[in-house]
């Protein structure tokens, strides 16, 4: 059985790289402003230019870093979620199939994916796996949210079946469905498509 790590995110607060370097920088160049342009004195601009730069380098190596390992897990894993063809299990929480309106889950996250963050951003790149969500609204039309690992990127080829089910039950979009098993060409969609109606067929569900 397939089961993904349930994560928890901290409450506290824990400043990224980013927020750290910026903060620092803003300091920097404001005092650097107050002492030449108000107070009129040079004293200790080599000294802020100097801790500037060395704040490049701190971020910049910071960066190369988080592109070979994972930042540390600001949170924590606990307790796990079971896709099965009838439930969705949630630590010790069972959510019957016919208790479910509609079903979204997102995976695009997996441990050890690059992710691009663009220029200036200074965090970590290589990813923990924990951005992924499973949403769940019932019929009573509370909503359950949570977030959970994955740790291969192949990891819900291997709850296909599941999924399927969720679908011709008409508790996952088709759209969602396509996501989550990686098929974006129109051919191969449409390939897909046939096969959940002669799955649909089989088990006696109109699709």
């Amino acid at each position: 059985m397939q089961r993904f790590a349930i994560y928890h995110k901290s409450k506290r607060f824990h400043p990224t790289t980013n927020q750290v370097f910026y903060a620092f920088n803003v300091v920097a160049i404001s005092i650097w402003i107050v002492l030449e342009k108000i107070i009129k004195t040079e004293k200790f601009s080599r000294i802020l230019g100097f801790a500037v730069a060395i704040s490049w380098l701190v971020a910049l190596l910071a960066m190369l870093i988080g592109k070979l390992k994972s930042p540390p897990l600001r949170g924590k894993l606990d307790g796990f979620i079971s896709f099965n063809n009838d439930n969705i299990t949630v630590e010790k929480e069972v959510f019957n199939l016919s208790d479910i309106k509609i079903i979204k889950i997102t995976n695009d996250d997996y441990y050890g994916k690059n992710k691009y963050l663009g220029r200036g951003n200074f965090n970590a790149s290589y990813s923990n796996g924990v951005d992924n969500e499973l949403l769940i609204e019932l019929n009573t039309s509370k909503v359950k949210l949570y977030n959970f690992e994955i740790y291969n990127s192949a990891d819900f080829q291997k709850i296909k079946s599941e999924l399927i089910a969720y679908y011709l039950q008409d508790k996952l979009e088709f759209s969602i469905l396509t996501y989550l098993l990686g098929l974006e060409k129109t051919g191969e969609i449409s390939d897909f498509k046939d096969y959940c109606k002669r799955t649909a067929a089989k088990s006696g569900l109109n699709q």
